[in-house]
C-alpha cells in the first residue's frame, strides 16, 4: 500500500495515490519528485526519496534500480530483501538503507541489527554480515565489496504528511516541510 507520500511526481499516476495498493510484480515505478512510503503486507516499511525507480517483486522483496529507500523491518517481517543489479541485502530484523546511483554502484547503511549482503554474480558470490553502524558499498564495474563511512542520516527514514515532517537520522531534528 502507498502508505503516504510527500510533494510526490510520479512517472505514471495511475494507481499511485496514498491508500491504494500498489500491485506485486505490476511494473517498474519511477518516483521523479518527493518521497513516498509503503507499506507491505507482512508490515516492513519502505520510505523511498526521489529520484528512484524500483519495482516490487512480491510481498517481502523490492529492486531498486536507482535511488534511495530505507526499510524498517519488524520481527515478523525477517528475510524481507532489497535487490539491485549487483546486489541482495537480506534483513535479519533490521532498519537499512540502500542506494544505487546511476552507474549501478549499491551503498548499504545498516542503522540497527543485521542484514546479510550479498555481492557478485552466480560463479563470484561474496557473501557477508553487516551489522547496525556500518556501511558498504558493492562497485558496479568488479562487483568488489568496500567499507564506506557509515552516515545514520544519509537516508529519509520516516515522512508524515499529515504533520508535515520528514525525518532524516534519529540525531538530526525532522524537518517540517511546510
Amino acid at each position: 500500500v502507498l502508505s503516504d507520500c510527500i510533494n510526490a511526481k510520479w512517472a505514471d499516476t495511475d494507481g499511485m495515490e496514498k491508500g491504494l495498493p500498489v500491485f506485486t510484480s505490476y511494473k517498474e515505478l519511477v518516483l521523479h519528485e518527493g518521497y513516498a512510503k509503503l507499506l507491505f503486507d507482512n508490515q516492513a516499511q519502505v520510505t523511498i526519496e526521489a529520484p528512484a525507480k524500483f519495482q516490487i517483486l512480491a510481498e517481502d522483496k523490492i529492486h531498486l534500480r536507482y535511488g534511495r529507500i530505507y526499510a524498517t523491518v519488524p520481527p515478523e517481517a525477517i528475510g524481507f530483501m532489497v535487490t539491485t543489479q549487483n546486489a541482495k541485502v537480506i534483513d535479519l530484523g533490521t532498519e537499512f538503507g540502500v542506494e544505487v546511483d546511476r552507474r549501478g554502484d549499491t551503498c548499504l547503511h545498516v542503522v540497527k541489527g543485521k542484514t546479510t549482503l550479498i555481492a557478485g554474480e552466480k560463479s563470484n558470490k561474496l557473501s557477508m554480515d553487516v551489522i547496525g553502524g556500518a556501511a558498504k558499498k558493492v562497485s558496479a564495474d568488479c562487483q568488489a565489496v568496500s567499507d564506506i563511512f557509515y552516515d545514520e542520516c544519509f537516508f529519509v527514514k520516516d515522512i508524515d504528511s499529515a504533520n508535515g515532517v520528514i525525518q532524516r537520522g534519529d540525531t538530526q531534528p525532522s524537518i517540517n516541510y511546510i
